[in-house]
């Protein structure tokens, strides 16, 4: 499988070896999803997979809505992270 990405490096297609659409997606600005067709791709904003009970993107050690559009969790590198 091959992911098309767009410019932020968000996944918009999934194609298979034999070059059929295994999934699609359109996202707005912040990463609410628009439209998606077969679902059961998890990969979201570049480092992201969306968990779907709580409907947030989880990024490893803190978590993103998308409804927000920002981080919920505290950055666990806290100020060390420029901030």
């Amino acid at each position: 499988h091959l992911y098309h990405c767009d410019h932020r490096g968000l996944p918009l297609a999934l194609v298979s070896t034999e070059g059929a659409t295994e999934w699609c997606a359109e996202y707005d600005e912040w990463g609410n999803l628009l439209n998606e067709e077969n679902p059961h791709q998890l990969i979201r904003l570049p480092g992201q997979q969306y968990d779907e009970e709580s409907g947030l993107y989880y990024n490893r050690h803190r978590y993103y809505d998308p409804l927000q559009g920002r981080y919920i969790t505290q950055d666990p590198i806290g100020l060390k992270g420029g901030w």
